[in-house]
């Protein structure tokens, strides 16, 4: 395992590169140690509802064990994600690992803790839910989605998803397109146990972490099954009732993270929540102008209409971006979160919110982030003595580059000169033998013609040997942006896990990840992936 600084990454923001590296002007945005709030959800509530919310699986030992501590109020280490198809993009995993490696170092510095998972079900974004993407045999990028009718899907929360009729033409697509390997059959046969007709999206995406992490005691909670029993509702109503203190408090936070050069990435409402109807999902709008009502998708609802609606149907109600993280640590009482670069951004920008709504802020943390690469891709990169920001561009740049080294066009434009120099020494030749014997020149001509048609056969010879050579090695150069740089993204932020799975195994993949969590997390990590996990 080699390792590169974070901040050597493509596309890493100045305020993410600054937290990492401890600059003051951010980590002042982020408490150093979590803090006593005045509210938090009651534990027992909780606690039923991540049972209600792992219904669909059978929970471990260390899962039993960890709900009971959860219960006794021990420390919370909480990542989240929203459901992702064939298990979402790999840092989903660090992400978790993550959580479970510090939970398991406090528990054993005598401070309990217990890792757990918010998945967010409540969004509607069909399409980012829908998609994943793996390496195929051809050395190219596959991307599928989880059902051939996603515009149907748009505006509907996740949590009411099931998979139609197509999920098994899609299943066997997928593994017609995996690169064989040792643990493809398995893997194959995994997800075809989890991915039916009629399953629910968040279902198969909870089966899919569940089998991964359920040996590491991992607690698991739905945004969905949260908001259906009713613990969202005190901060949906401090929302509704207190309009326009978490936008006060965000526009605040970025004149603060403006002034010191930083790029604020969340915008607030003036009422951060989504109304849930017939028709979907559909954000509360303020109309300008008009104090008194707000746009739901088509409809208008009046300011105490709405007021009523959360007070008798908060299920009905969810978070947008910059209020979900408030609700999620109201119910969680959350000691830390585990945060990926683009949530570390928006994240800086809720400070003042936390305190405005009394919720205790939870220690941010970076996750781990690694590019995993087969032994072969090593060896290649070694013997090619590239480095593996060679490949941090997209495959355009990177073949331009490769067929600039690779045309071999030295060789035959030497060929070509040798040809011209024969032919000169030729001519002299010829000169010379007309003043011994003049009918000789016919032989030297013979003897020119013989040896230009060996330097063709030796040019076409050459010509095909450089153009095998290039082929082999530009596949490589292909086969290694794949898994370094796919779909010109991270490897992290682009392929779904189930490639390793096929190489290495579920057991491999959680020593893999366990590997990998216990490495700095300021660091990016280059791991091999062998069948000898």
């Amino acid at each position: 395992m080699t390792s590169i600084d974070l901040t050597e990454l493509p596309g890493q923001s100045t305020l993410f590169v600054d937290f990492i590296n401890g600059q003051e002007s951010i980590r002042e945005r982020f408490t150093s140690s979590s803090t006593e709030g005045n509210i938090s959800a009651p534990r027992q509530d909780v606690a039923d509802v991540i049972l209600k919310s792992m219904h669909n699986v059978e929970l471990s030992m260390e899962q039993e064990s960890n709900l009971e501590k959860f219960r006794k109020n021990a420390l919370t280490i909480v990542t989240g994600q929203q459901v992702g198809f064939l298990g979402g993009p790999l840092y989903t995993l660090y992400k978790i690992q993550t959580a479970i490696t510090i939970a398991e170092q406090l528990t054993n510095k005598g401070r309990t803790a217990v890792p757990v998972f918010w998945v967010e079900d409540n969004d509607h974004d069909a399409k980012e839910a829908a998609k994943a993407s793996i390496p195929t045999k051809e050395f190219g990028c596959f991307d599928t989605q989880a059902a051939s009718n996603i515009d149907a899907l748009l505006r509907i929360p996740v949590s009411d998803w099931q998979f139609g009729n197509d999920i098994v033409n899609i299943i066997n697509n997928i593994a017609e397109i995996l690169p064989e390997a040792a643990h493809k059959t398995d893997t194959v046969t995994f997800l075809n146990n989890i991915y039916k007709q009629g399953t629910t999206w968040s279902d198969a995406f909870i089966q899919f972490v569940h089998t991964i992490f359920a040996e590491s005691g991992l607690l698991i909670i739905r945004a969905s099954t949260a908001r259906l029993h009713g613990l969202m509702k005190p901060i949906v109503q401090f929302e509704m009732q207190n309009k326009g203190l978490l936008e006060q408090s965000v526009v605040k936070a970025n004149d603060s993270l403006s002034t010191k050069g930083y790029h604020t990435q969340a915008k607030p409402s003036h009422i951060n929540l989504f109304l849930h109807n017939e028709s979907g999902r559909h954000k509360i709008n303020n109309i300008h102008g008009d104090a008194g009502n707000y746009a739901v998708g088509p409809l208008l609802y009046a300011t105490q209409e709405l007021s009523r609606l959360v007070d008798s149907a908060p299920e009905r109600f969810s978070p947008s971006v910059l209020l979900r993280p408030l609700i999620q640590d109201y119910i969680l009482s959350s000691h830390m979160y585990i945060a990926g670069p683009g949530e570390v951004g928006y994240l800086s920008q809720l400070k003042e919110a936390y305190q405005a709504f009394h919720i205790s802020m939870p220690v941010i943390q970076q996750r781990s982030s690694a590019t995993l690469l087969p032994k072969r891709i090593l060896r290649f990169l070694e013997k090619q003595q590239l480095s593996y920001s060679y490949f941090f561009q997209p495959w355009a740049e990177v073949e331009k580059k490769t067929l600039a080294t690779l045309s071999g066009q030295e060789v035959l434009e030497n060929i070509n000169a040798s040809q011209q120099t024969i032919h000169k020494i030729f001519d002299e030749v010829k000169k010379s033998v007309k003043t011994i014997d003049a009918t000789l020149e016919p032989t030297v001509g013979s003897a020119e013609r013989a040896l230009e048609k060996e330097f063709e056969t030796m040019s076409k010879k050459v010509n095909a040997a450089i153009k095998r050579r290039s082929e082999q090695i530009f596949s490589k150069f292909r086969e290694t942006s794949t898994f370094i740089f796919p779909n010109a993204g991270l490897q992290e932020r682009q392929l779904s896990p189930i490639f390793v799975l096929c190489e290495v195994g579920f057991d491999g993949l959680r020593q893999l990840l366990k590997n990998i969590a216990i490495q700095q997390n300021t660091k990016h990590h280059i791991v091999e992936i062998s069948g000898e996990q």
